[in-house]
């Protein structure tokens, strides 16, 4: 598993209500970290809303410093203390939403804490539910009066993997088909998982399909290949191009790699997109639409063998 920071917002001045918007579809599940405090006189609740519309009748259960209860609350997602409890203390949220970007009605789980140096003071676990079957792709917090200057939320996108590995954010493994990629000056096959690059002229290349990618997520590019002919190639390109929405394929933009030394084994590079050899921070400040693989420049090379492709947020 691993967590990316998507964004953090704090409020300068107070405000009713905090919006997350242009959320990205390019992890598992969301984890907002909320630290609040209302202008009322006493704690209150908040709500929380997917795409605009207001969580279901949400589960409670609660300890108030003095008792403990359970019951349902329409909306309701955590506390957030007000002006008659401790001056300048802020509530403690985690809330969690597994699988945002699938098409069945939404869940969440929340944890509050609010700080009062009294006996009245508030631990509240949430089980929610939503209407919402769309991805996320925003998400807001609703005061119940107003939120004070200097309340933060910390929203983070979870990539979740098998046995605790991390899961890619792209991934080919090419188990059956050629997974949308195009190739020029070549043809694609593949058999036994294996992505074959079948040269038929000079300045071959393979395309990736078309993608929408968080270039601030995705940040490695791994490549798992071989070249079929034994020895160095005799025109080795070794360069990873982009598109974005504003420009097409470009030497402008591009990330160079070293010919690996063969040994009859397969090969990954790991390229950090991050550190292009050509655009700067282009990557990471962008979404991606598309990327391209030069592995040779000269037909006489002859072809090379792909076992995965892979883009992640870590090396």
């Amino acid at each position: 598993m691993s967590m990316t920071l998507i964004s953090t917002t704090t409020l300068g001045s107070s405000a009713a209500t905090i919006t997350l918007s242009s959320i990205p579809q390019t992890h598992t599940d969301l984890m907002l970290l909320f630290s609040a405090r209302e202008t009322s006189s006493t704690f209150l609740i908040f709500t929380l809303s997917f795409n605009g519309t207001a969580t279901g009748t949400n589960r409670i259960l609660e300890g108030s410093g003095s008792g403990r209860s359970s019951f349902t609350f329409g909306g309701f997602a955590g506390l957030s203390p007000g002006s008659s409890e401790t001056a300048n203390t802020f509530s403690n949220v985690q809330i969690y939403i597994p699988n945002y970007t699938s098409s069945v009605a939404k869940v969440f789980s929340s944890d509050s804490v609010t700080e009062n140096n009294a006996t009245a003071g508030y631990s509240d676990l949430v089980a929610g539910t939503s209407s919402v079957t769309a991805a996320i792709s925003s998400l807001t917090l609703n005061a119940s009066n107003t939120f004070v200057a200097n309340t933060s939320v910390s929203l983070y996108g979870i990539l979740k993997g098998s046995g605790g590995a991390d899961s890619g954010i792209l991934g080919y493994d090419f188990s059956s088909s050629v997974e949308g990629f195009t190739a020029a000056a070549a043809t694609l096959s593949v058999s036994g998982g294996i992505l074959t690059q079948n040269v038929t002229g000079n300045d071959p290349n393979i395309t990736s399909p078309t993608i929408s990618l968080l270039g601030n997520s995705g940040r490695y590019l791994k490549i798992t290949f071989k070249r079929v002919n034994s020895g160095q190639s005799a025109s080795w390109d070794g360069t990873v191009f982009y598109s974005t929405a504003g420009h097409p394929f470009s030497g402008s933009y591009n990330k160079t790699f070293a010919e690996p030394t063969w040994d009859g084994s397969y090969k990954t590079v790991t390229l950090d997109m991050h550190n292009l050899s050509a655009g700067g921070t282009d990557w990471q400040n962008n979404t991606i639409t598309q990327f391209r693989i030069d592995f040779s420049n000269a037909q006489a090379d002859g072809n090379f063998l792909v076992d995965s492709i892979v883009i992640s947020p870590t090396a």
